[in-house]
């Protein structure tokens, strides 16, 4: 009583990782929806991670930025727990039904946490930005917001693809996906003009560059998960993802 312990932080998913129960093997439906409370925060908390990444590349504050690494080891620990649980649940998915859910909610489970990866990626980069006062061009600065912006419109479409199983909204990744490749690769071209003009230094140039191959590849990950949720949805679709694109 005289010695104070230290106190533990209070886990805020207990309730949601409680729900991932052995004792709902016998009921595939009632795992898979536990699997699925947990697989929407952790979307949840990977787009929120992105959006405070890349606000902290022209506005830091290391609190965030510090709450977003809280948040990349939440991502992980939820990973760890309902990817364990969707391997001990395997045996007991027999149903066609079922085997697609399971094999949807595998490959989700990596997507989400790499887009929290990513987060994290273009979080160093705002924080060796800040420490070494590089700053980008005001060139710069708004082609990232054009990206963020549709990168915007492209993780909202995800959301409410996963969500809802919507093959509508699924069906506007892929487009807007080709959109993205095609502005990454103009701005790339933009930045090497700057270069030779003198209005970009080496330095900046380098952090823009690791900015914009994260935004793509998050761009990426939200096309597989929206092919993803098409595949549920539409079998009949599940191998010609290659004919979907």
């Amino acid at each position: 009583r005289i010695v104070k312990g230290e106190k533990t932080k209070a886990n805020p998913y207990t309730e949601k990782l409680q729900a991932l129960n052995p004792v709902f093997f016998e009921t595939p439906a009632l795992a898979f929806n536990g699997c699925y409370e947990v697989l929407r925060v952790m979307l949840e908390l990977a787009v929120t991670s992105i959006n405070t990444a890349i606000k902290n590349l022209s506005s830091f504050d290391q609190k965030e930025i510090n709450e977003l690494m809280e948040r990349e080891n939440d991502i992980d620990m939820l990973t760890d727990n309902v990817g364990s649980y969707l391997v001990e649940l395997s045996p007991s998915v027999k149903e066609d039904v079922h085997i697609r859910i399971l094999n949807q909610y595998n490959r989700l489970v990596n997507e989400f946490e790499r887009i929290g990866d990513h987060a994290v990626n273009i979080a160093e980069v705002a924080v060796q930005m800040h420490d070494t006062k590089i700053e980008f061009s005001d060139y710069a600065k708004k082609e990232i917001e054009i990206a963020k912006n549709l990168l915007d419109t492209i993780m909202e479409y995800t959301r409410q693809a996963f969500e809802r199983r919507d093959v509508e909204a699924a069906w506007h990744i892929e487009p807007l996906e080709d959109v993205m490749d095609d502005l990454i690769n103009t701005l790339h071209d933009n930045h090497l003009a700057r270069l030779r003009e003198g209005k970009c230094t080496i330095n900046g140039g380098m952090s823009f560059i690791d900015v914009l191959t994260n935004v793509e590849r998050v761009s990426d990950l939200c096309s597989n998960i929206g092919i993803s949720v098409v595949a549920r949805v539409k079998p009949e679709l599940a191998s010609l993802a290659h004919n979907y694109v």
